[in-house]
């Protein structure tokens, strides 16, 4: 049984990387069909800083994120 992750970002509209990898969509996004164990989600957006989330799935969890993100020198 699968796990889920709803990703949002506070502004809408970052990249997303998920263990290094990216994935090629913006926020607010669905991962779906996530395997137990551990996710670090990376939120990034152009003039701001990056955002980062770690968590640890089970089965069929569903799991909403918010990542607030800082304007960058702020």
């Amino acid at each position: 049984m699968k796990s889920v992750i709803y990703i949002t970002s506070e502004p809408a509209g970052a990249k997303l990387w998920v263990n290094g990898t990216e994935i090629g969509q913006q926020t607010p996004l669905i991962l779906h069909d996530l395997g137990v164990g551990s996710y670090t989600v990376q939120v990034r957006k152009e003039g701001h800083e990056p955002g980062e989330v770690k968590l640890n799935l089970g089965v069929s969890e569903f799991r909403p994120v918010v990542v607030k993100l800082k304007k960058a020198g702020t």
